[in-house]
């Protein structure tokens, strides 16, 4: 999509062209002309839409897909009415690069947000700030983003801009996967294990960076270290099984897999139930990914008793029935990911790119999350739930920073059950 010019000095000097432009502007009206064929003057930061949530860049009810191209059919399908976006509205515009205010792509994690804009012709997003899940799927794959919003303006112009401006204030990890042309580019170039800072000298751990020590065969582990961490089991589910197999099919040409078949599972879950018209093309697409991956029959789990199947919700089952002697490192796609950290084990949700990493691979880049405690004293009140509790812990426990993990500690967990 965009154009690549190398400067005397090379790869250090790369520049990049792209075709066009659109502002997604505060003012619908604006909006709408750019779509017609306008072009803004001087359009200011205050001009620019902010806010732009992962549920405006694609909405909940547009998820449920396995093919990318309707994904970017749906592209903006959540912002208001006033934009007049409808299906395919964005797909044929001619325009490579999206303009925005703070906070593109806050909200839910879902990585078909940056799917849909790349499948719409989409190659680069400039805001004043994004979500940090949303920046690091981008770079995954392979969107560039930046937040110098003069960039828009040389871009506008017709003039080419620094490739290097879409990797300042990246982690150095993030770095070489955008270099690369995104996480698959990456490691196919066969890139050396991270060295690991911290992995001479002894230090006091709290449990997750004691397991993370444990898988690694390393003394300890410092947060912010990076590493291509091996997987142990893989499982998915409808919802996202055809986009890791699409994902596959896209980077490899076939669904590639390193990771032993017996490490991977795949459920049809509660979509067995489901009404929906998309739910039997969906299902019969990861029935035909289960043989494509060699799964034995047992690692293939039907929705209904009448076909053999109905043991229930994946989560629940690997958390009842996985076996952390022999399973330390454990990556899915289903959002109750981290409930099986009740367990001796490392739970790592995943969306279906990295899905598709951990089947072809066999390993994940992974970054050493920062920890936030907490400890639970006394007992809960009569009439009360964990659920109460679970809620009052989300109001007045405020993470630093996305991507932490929870631990929980204190002489009031020998007062809850292990459901609990």
């Amino acid at each position: 999509g965009a154009a690549v010019d190398r400067g005397e000095k090379g790869d250090r000097e790369k520049l990049v062209r792209f075709k066009g432009i659109l502002y997604l502007t505060s003012d619908p009206a604006k909006f709408r002309a750019q779509i017609e064929g306008g072009k803004l003057a001087d359009v200011r930061v205050e001009d620019l839409k902010a806010g732009v949530s992962t549920d405006h860049i694609i909405r909940v009810g547009d998820l449920l897909t396995e093919n990318l191209e309707d994904l970017g059919n749906r592209v903006l399908g959540g912002m208001e009415m006033e934009y007049g976006i409808s299906e395919g509205t964005l797909r044929n515009t001619g325009k490579e690069v999206l303009v925005a205010g703070a906070g593109l792509g806050i909200g839910s994690s879902r990585e078909q947000a940056v799917w849909c804009l790349l499948e719409a012709g989409f190659r680069a997003v400039i805001a004043e700030s994004f979500g940090p899940i949303f920046e690091t799927n981008a770079a995954y794959l392979g969107l560039l983003t930046s937040t110098n919003l003069g960039l828009a303006k040389q871009i506008d112009a017709g003039k080419a801009v620094e490739f290097e401006e879409f990797v300042k204030g990246k982690d150095p990890l993030l770095k070489q996967i955008i270099r690369a042309g995104g996480l698959f580019p990456y490691l196919r170039s066969k890139p050396d294990a991270p060295k690991l800072a911290g992995s001479e000298t002894v230090r006091p751990m709290n449990i997750w960076e004691k397991r993370l020590a444990r898988v690694l065969r390393m003394r300890s582990i410092r947060i912010g270290e990076q590493f291509l961490l091996p997987i142990d089991e893989y499982y998915s589910y409808v919802g996202l099984s055809g986009l890791t197999r699409s994902v596959l099919f896209d980077d490899y040409g076939k669904v590639r897999r390193s990771l032993p078949a017996d490490r991977i599972r795949l459920y049809e879950d509660h979509f067995a139930h489901s009404s929906r018209e998309i739910i039997p093309i969906m299902t019969e697409t990861q029935r035909r990914f289960a043989q494509e991956l060699g799964l034995p029959q047992a690692n293939y789990y039907r929705g209904t008793r009448r076909e053999g199947g109905g043991v229930g919700i994946s989560h629940r089952d690997r958390l009842e029935n996985i076996d952390p002697r022999n399973v330390q490192v454990v990556a899915c796609t289903d959002s109750h990911t981290p409930t099986l950290g009740a367990l001796p084990l490392l739970p790592i949700p995943v969306g279906s790119t990295m899905g598709a990493v951990a089947i072809a691979e066999g390993k994940i880049p992974y970054t050493a999350s920062p920890v936030l405690r907490i400890n639970l004293t006394g007992d809960l009140p009569p009439g009360h739930s964990i659920r109460d509790a679970q809620l009052e812990m989300g109001a007045i426990c405020k993470p630093v920073r996305t991507g932490m993990v929870v631990e929980y500690g204190g002489d009031g967990l020998s007062s809850l059950t292990f459901d609990q």
